[in-house]
């Protein structure tokens, strides 16, 4: 076509029109590419990326045994082979309670998950009156009478019970029947989980009952159940000792 520079009437073989010998641009790509190839073969390989870590879980250990001690017979959905240190836990936003309880052997079981129902739910009261008094000895409230007294926390903890047990999940259950020496024993265990927030409204509703002039806001009370729940107690030792 008229008009057309030699440039324009190359072909995709690289020849120019007429015959002429390949240009520099299929020679070119080639050598890049080589090039590419070569470089990818000597790269050092990319370093691997590490899983996230997992979450923490609270140390655990078997129930203590005595030297010679057998099971001979267990039950339920609790593993005893994996009791915490403490009867309370924080994981996560859950905190978890264990109630553990040793009968005599011939005890019926049903009688002897009820007692460990029990412990495990007064083990909890128990830990949010240990987090309610560290509040009021923060605050340098114990005057008598006052937001620190013995009367107030029993008050608080007492309301904090009959608000916060009834609405709690069943607990779990776990029992073994072991043979120590010449008598039969049986240890039963209980597992209670309640939410985080549950437990801080709860305390905040119990405070804000007991002395709304000492707070003032129920904003102010909440921040005191905040801090109250952060202080839980731990509990008794469980699992390394009996």
């Amino acid at each position: 076509m008229a008009g057309r520079g030699p440039l324009a009437t190359a072909s995709f073989t690289g020849r120019r029109a007429g015959g002429a010998e390949p240009g520099v641009g299929p020679r070119l790509a080639a050598a890049l590419v080589a090039a590419a190839l070569a470089a990818c073969a000597h790269a050092p390989p990319a370093p691997p990326v590490a899983p996230p870590p997992a979450p923490p879980r609270p140390a655990c250990a078997p129930y203590p045994a005595e030297p010679g001690e057998r099971t001979l017979s267990s039950g339920g959905d609790l593993d005893l082979s994996c009791v915490p240190s403490t009867s309370v836990t924080t994981e996560g936003d859950t905190v978890v309670v264990w109630g553990l309880s040793e009968l005599p052997g011939a005890s019926r079981l049903q009688a002897a998950l009820a007692l460990a129902d029990a412990a495990a739910r007064a083990e909890l009261v128990a830990s949010v009156q240990v987090g309610v008094a560290s509040l009021f000895r923060s605050a340098g409230q114990t005057t008598q009478g006052g937001l620190g007294s013995a009367l107030v926390l029993e008050r608080v903890t007492a309301q904090v019970a009959s608000g916060l047990l009834p609405a709690l999940a069943p607990p779990g259950h776990g029992w073994r029947k072991v043979k120590r020496g010449a008598a039969e024993v049986l240890i039963v265990a209980a597992r209670l989980t309640a939410g985080r927030r549950a437990v801080q409204q709860s305390v905040q509703a119990s405070l804000w009952a007991a002395q709304q002039k000492e707070f003032g806001s129920q904003d102010a009370a909440d921040v005191a159940a905040r801090r109250a729940v952060e202080a839980l107690g731990a509990g008794r030792p469980l699992g390394q000792t009996r």
